[in-house]
């Protein structure tokens, strides 16, 4: 194997290492984390077993062999518990997560006999070339290139499934940063999809790629540095720990006001009356006037069950079919009428739009003008034009900043 290559795999494996001890000591969102390093401690293992192998070393140590067979089918689980337990916000290991280990436990159910082998037998076995590539490229590392793409899709459904109700937890979808997991997705999805051509490319003795093949590795080590600088770039990628603390995200879709009566038939079930629906969003109605609790730019769903005495699913029905919008569309049209009279006081004028925004709270101008512009129709800069002839400036109020 080049030198040069053989030292990218090795610093690969260095850096693996190093990335691992910085996510176990994280004193944040445990679990993600150390699922996390599991994996890439999947991904070292196995980088360090093809140098072994690819200087053909097996010989000398014969029963580290057909590892490479066997670690690999441990990806695609540990991509979908890393992707439930990131956006899952009530993650819990369960039962059903042990199912995940099947394709393991049969992958070493047919390897085992292979594997309690004497060092002897293996050496015999390994000698003959021709036989080690024929068995390297059949049927079962084919079946394990087909889990490979089935796992990673999963994980990709279920990224999508939950991303939703992950962000309309927040009154600020600015606070869950998803994108990196979904590049992590994709760029893992892309690095099977290289390997499997290139795996077949080698399998059929296509012209220049057996000696390609060894080298596609490098893309796992490339997927190492790119997290290390990942995590490195934004400690907080991984922030979803304190939410599994928290009830269960409820996945009501969007309802318009002309749907309300078929909101209450759907939540009939519920145990919650449309009285007391009414009277909880006049109460709801009251608070936000009086405590404007919206101007926290931290604030969640929960914290409003918490101080309005609910649970989680009583106050996501009342708001869903007494105002017609989700959670997040609800406090963001509190902060955009905030931010709409804060534009008319005379004592804001040294400030920005920006500035006025994040004291209204919103925390980023991304989410401010995403906010802004789904509800008004136009930008914050447009609405401040169009009605700048027509502000009439109003006295300083206990509000302003």
């Amino acid at each position: 194997m080049n030198v040069l290559a053989a030292g990218v795999l090795i610093a690969g494996i260095i850096q693996g290492l190093i990335l691992i001890i910085l996510l176990l000591k994280k004193e944040t969102n445990h679990l993600p984390n150390r699922l996390l390093a599991f994996f890439i401690l999947l991904v070292v293992v196995h980088l360090s077993l093809i140098v072994i192998e690819l200087d053909n070393n097996f010989l000398k140590a014969p029963h580290l062999s057909k590892l490479t067979w066997l670690l690999p089918v441990l990806y695609g689980p540990m991509i979908i518990v890393i992707t439930q337990s990131i956006v899952s916000i009530n993650f819990r290991f369960s039962k059903k997560h042990l199912l995940l280990l099947l394709p393991f436990l049969i992958y070493l159910c047919v390897l085992l006999p292979y594997y309690l082998k004497s060092a002897a037998e293996k050496m015999a076995y390994l000698s003959n070339v021709s036989g080690v590539l024929q068995d390297d490229f059949g049927f079962i590392n084919q079946f394990t290139n087909l889990m490979h793409v089935s796992f990673l899709l999963i994980a990709l459904v279920i990224f999508y499934r939950n991303k939703r109700a992950l962000i309309g937890f927040y009154s600020d979808p600015g606070r869950v940063n998803l994108q990196w997991l979904k590049q992590f997705l994709v760029a893992m999805l892309s690095i099977i999809f290289i390997s499997i051509s290139t795996f077949y490319l080698k399998k059929y003795e296509v012209k220049h790629v057996p000696e390609i093949y060894p080298y596609h590795f490098l893309l796992a080590v490339a997927l190492i540095y790119w997290i290390g600088f990942r995590l490195l770039q934004d400690p907080t990628l991984l922030t979803t720990e304190e939410l599994r603390e928290l009830e269960t995200v409820s996945t009501t879709p969007e309802i318009p006001f002309a749907q309300a009566s078929e909101t209450t038939v759907k939540y009939q079930k519920s145990g919650f009356e449309e009285s007391d629906q009414k009277l909880l969003a006049e109460t709801l109605i009251h608070y936000m006037k009086e405590q404007q609790p919206y101007l926290n730019s931290n604030l969640t769903i929960n914290d409003l069950c918490e101080t309005l005495f609910v649970k989680r699913h009583q106050l996501s029905q009342t708001i869903n079919a007494e105002f017609g919008k989700n959670f997040f569309e609800l406090i963001n049209e509190y902060r955009i009428d905030e931010f709409k009279k804060q534009i008319e006081l005379k004592a804001n004028n040294q400030f920005s739009i920006l500035g006025i925004a994040l004291n209204c709270g919103f925390n980023s101008k991304a989410t401010f003008n995403m906010a802004f512009k789904k509800s008004q129709g136009i930008t914050p800069s447009e609405y401040i034009k169009k009605t700048e002839s027509e502000i009439i400036y109003q006295p300083e109020s206990k509000a302003s900043l």
